[in-house]
């Protein structure tokens, strides 16, 4: 059993080391909100195309980077993406850009 005298110390080591890969990278912004200076920040500083994006927010970015059939009639799998689009969300989420893969079952859900 951990000691509780170390047993914050611990917590905090492993906190940092869980966030030392989003400080270890270079966060960009585009500019402003403007569409132009938003699709040109995805094309120079994400890998996100102009063609994947769904959904451009005040906060974020979402795009569907990959598609492809289950198998089962109208289902498939999709990664999506989302890019932050202002500073706060880093500072407040602890995270600039989030992937998460999706089964979309249309017949199911």
């Amino acid at each position: 059993m951990l000691n509780r005298s170390l047993a914050i110390p611990t917590l905090v080591a492993i906190s940092m080391a869980a966030a030392a890969p989003v400080f270890a990278q270079d966060v960009s912004y585009p500019p402003s909100r403007a569409l132009g200076d938003v699709g040109g920040w995805l094309q120079r500083d994400t890998p996100v195309t102009l063609g994947q994006v769904v959904d451009v927010s005040p906060s974020a970015v979402t795009a569907i980077t990959t598609s492809a059939p289950t198998g089962a009639p109208r289902g498939f799998l999709a990664n999506i993406v989302s890019e932050a689009v202002d500073p706060q969300i880093i500072a407040h989420e602890g995270v600039a850009s989030w992937a998460i893969p999706v089964e979309v079952d249309c017949d199911k859900r």
